[in-house]
């Protein structure tokens, strides 16, 4: 009988853990299929990315943010030049890494320069557990514009941002967030502050963003020198790199302000990370010190808004605890 009574045990605990597998296995494919959506979202907006182009700051916009479209044409390049000019720098882990490879470049008959051309590997969707890198920066940089016009004094008159200082979870990053956007303002607007509440007046200083370009093949072949053609990028699991083009593939790119090499101050970085993490920003977890230049992060893969694709429970970075050297690829 005790034999019996064994058998039915093990029986049972084989039971178990097939269906404890199964259930693994079912959650494993909803996050998969969910991560596949979210990485399908649209995330571009035809609108050029000028003066008379403001960015949309209602609810909508804010749930679903696109970067609107650099008013700079691709031919329009006059140099490409490497952004490492340090001789003891390596390249091919500071010019680019996972996500793609940034040049330091000039447009002809542009002021303001020089800029950065970032070009992203994927055009499409990767397969999870990886991200869509072209998606996470051009989402950031639309939402931090949309804060920044949030903040402007010409737009006061629609209502304060209020936001609850050190979010502990998703609801209130999402709220957070959300405080920019004019509804939110609108309700702000017709009620007394709530002692919870700050109010939010400006913005440290990020890194300007001109917004999105395609870029065929055929032009990267016709413009990038065979000198400044990205080397393979040895990033732990995945080597990544630029074949040379033999098709019209086409990519993406976004343009960005170009920064000069200089010290970081802790308390300005400090500054920055605190308000990017009250405004629902969550930072990966291998952040690294050499994506800042100048007290200003550089790198907006780096970061995840409370509505995007990897994020996680929020926790407030400090940025000593910024990882050294050349380890995370970009």
């Amino acid at each position: 009988m005790a034999d019996f009574k064994s058998v039915l045990n093990i029986d049972e605990n084989t039971k178990w853990r097939i269906e404890r597998q199964r259930q693994i296995e079912r959650q494993a494919k909803r996050d998969a299929d969910r991560r596949h959506a979210m990485m399908r979202q649209p995330f571009l907006e035809e609108r050029l990315l000028t003066e008379d182009n403001p960015p949309n700051c209602t609810l909508a916009a804010f749930k679903e943010p696109r970067l609107r479209k650099c008013p700079f044409k691709f031919d329009q390049i006059s140099r490409v030049d490497k952004i490492t000019q340090h001789p003891d720098q390596n390249a091919g882990k500071c010019d680019g890494g996972l996500d793609g490879w940034n040049w330091k470049v000039g447009f002809e008959g542009v002021t303001g320069g020089p800029f950065v051309l970032k070009l992203f590997w994927d055009y499409e969707p990767p397969e999870p557990p990886y991200y869509f890198a072209a998606q996470r920066e051009c989402q950031n940089a639309a939402l931090l514009q949309q804060m920044h016009e949030a903040l402007r004094p010409e737009t006061a008159d629609k209502g304060p941002v209020r936001i609850l200082p050190a979010p502990e979870d998703r609801s209130e990053c999402r709220a957070n967030l959300m405080a920019f956007c004019d509804e939110q303002r609108a309700i702000q607007k017709q009620h007394p502050k709530h002692e919870d509440l700050e109010d939010v007046t400006s913005m440290p200083q990020l890194r300007r963003c001109y917004g999105w370009m395609k870029v065929t093949s055929a032009q990267l072949k016709a413009k990038i020198p065979r000198k400044r053609w990205p080397p393979f990028v040895d990033c732990g699991k995945v080597v990544r790199g630029l074949d040379r083009p033999t098709n019209e593939k086409e990519y993406l790119a976004v343009v960005y302000e170009y920064t000069e090499e200089s010290e970081n101050v802790t308390e300005t970085m400090q500054e920055t990370i605190n308000f990017l993490h009250n405004a629902g920003f969550h930072f990966c977890l291998s952040s690294m010190l050499r994506n800042w230049k100048n007290s200003m992060l550089v790198d907006h893969s780096d970061i995840i808004h409370v509505g995007g694709n990897g994020w996680r429970n929020v926790r407030l970075l400090t940025a000593e605890e910024l990882l050294p050297g050349e380890g995370r690829c970009r």
